[in-house]
């Protein structure tokens, strides 16, 4: 969860969608 936080766009749902989607 680096380059998530890196962007700052949404990092709650990028997590959330990279996880649930395999």
């Amino acid at each position: 969860m680096t380059h998530m936080q890196a962007n700052g766009e949404k990092p709650l749902m990028t997590y959330k969608g990279s996880r649930s989607m395999p």
